[in-house]
């Protein structure tokens, strides 16, 4: 179950937030459906990359969430970011935790 202080968080990343990075940006979407809490990464390459030109936006990561923590798997943001690192979305983990930081959170004991 999200604290006090993550559930203020999530208020300002409701919606679609862009995470420019070199060669193109991803685009974290957090959607509070009430008992879940539902994260979807999307990549977009910008620039050629050696063979590879820009084709348009994929999903690299979609999880629901539960807002209970009695069922699995249960938010918090320290779940999250282990999720995001376990997919090698480091970049996007490293924004979301220095962005929640700077809005007072704390990660828990």
């Amino acid at each position: 179950m999200p604290t006090m202080k993550e559930n203020e968080v999530i208020q300002f990343l409701l919606g679609e937030t862009r995470i420019d990075v070199e060669g193109g940006y991803y685009v974290l979407e957090i959607q509070d459906e009430g008992d879940e809490i539902r994260v979807t990464v999307d990549y977009e390459r910008t620039e050629k990359d050696g063979d590879l030109s820009p084709i348009g936006r994929n999903c690299v990561f979609n999880t629901t969430y539960s807002t209970d923590h009695y069922t699995e798997p249960s938010f918090s943001f320290e779940r999250l970011s282990s999720d995001l690192n376990e997919h090698g979305l480091e970049e996007v983990d490293q924004w979301f935790v220095r962005f929640a930081e700077s809005k007072g959170w704390e990660p828990r004991d």
